[in-house]
């Protein structure tokens, strides 16, 4: 039996403490994961049942390819991580050339689901949109030949797009959150009672702006470490499904809400409302002469004499 040695001892203490915050990584990217398909199936419910419109099935396109990259992500990261105990590694690989094509594909769907919002909320001026599709272009080229190049000088590159995939974003996320916040304020000078409670608006703010993609990108590349950089793939697809979600949910309030006012304005036209409605079918079926507004009100001639012959006598 060999002796367990203090130098040994250390090698397998460090050895677990590695193994452990990669376990842990995986167990954050499943867990994100699991997030994104509730997330996902509540999407493809308010989409396709309770919202109608020009943009439901592109949206149900979008979040399907997205969650359908999540997926592949997470099914690829699954093999790793039996890979890993079945063949003894010790140092699972988080960030595979796999793992970075899903990544740089999934953002740039996710940049343009942004962008469309940031062109949407600033009344769909071009001139809003031409310039950030040519930097996004760029960013997705430089992103691709990092992430494809079998030269490790390039390679090591590859965390330079992913800082210039924040700084995209956060500059998208400013120009959607000060027009929001700017016509919440014109539309609203006064305190509603909507805008006292503070943290719905803050909340609605940052979910349609999209700030949780850039926040989260920050926080990788500011923080080192396997954690956050597992579970990158997942929050890319589930930024921009809430922007969706958040979207859809408008529409169809906005459709219950149009029924709703439909529904008091034919109430308040009339205090019998059930009598009219039997009326006006009774009187459908014995239809009359069509009158005129004058005619209605001027009597007719035969009457009139008849009426004044009848006064005479």
């Amino acid at each position: 039996m060999t002796p367990v040695t203090p130098d040994l001892l250390e090698v397998w203490l460090k050895h677990d403490r590695t193994l452990a915050r990669y376990v842990g990584a995986y167990l954050f990217q499943f867990f994100l994961y699991g997030f994104y398909t509730t997330l996902f199936a509540i999407g493809v419910y308010v989409l396709y049942v309770n919202c109608s419109g020009p943009m439901r099935w592109p949206f149900l396109i979008t979040i399907a390819i997205m969650y359908s990259l999540a997926t592949a992500d997470a099914l690829f990261a699954l093999y790793k991580l039996m890979q890993h105990y079945l063949h003894g590694k010790i140092f699972p690989v988080l960030v595979p050339l796999p793992a970075m094509l899903l990544f740089v594909t999934s953002s740039i769907i996710a940049d343009f689901v942004i962008l469309f919002r940031c062109y949407a909320s600033w009344y769909r001026q071009q001139r809003f949109i031409i310039i950030p599709c040519i930097i996004l272009f760029c960013i997705s080229i430089c992103g691709y030949t990092f992430a494809i190049s079998s030269s490790p000088r390039i390679s090591k590159l590859f965390p330079i797009y992913s800082w210039m995939n924040f700084g995209f974003n956060a500059c998208l996320t400013i120009l959607i959150s000060g027009k929001l916040w700017w016509s919440a304020r014109r539309e609203n000078p006064g305190p509603s009672p909507e805008m006292r409670r503070g943290y719905y608006f803050i909340m609605a703010l940052i979910v349609e702006s999209g700030a949780i993609l850039p926040a989260y990108l920050l926080l990788m590349l500011t923080v080192k470490g396997p954690i956050l950089r597992a579970g990158r793939n997942q929050v890319v697809g589930i930024a921009p499904t809430l922007i969706m979600l958040q979207a859809a949910m408008r529409i169809c309030n906005q459709g219950v809400n149009a029924g709703i006012a439909t529904q008091r304005r034919y109430a308040q036209s009339s205090s019998t409302p059930v009598l009219d409605s039997i009326f006006s079918t009774v009187g459908a079926s014995a239809p009359t002469a069509s009158q005129t507004p004058l005619e209605s009100c001027t009597p007719r001639h035969g009457d009139d004499q008849h009426e004044g012959g009848s006064g005479n006598v």
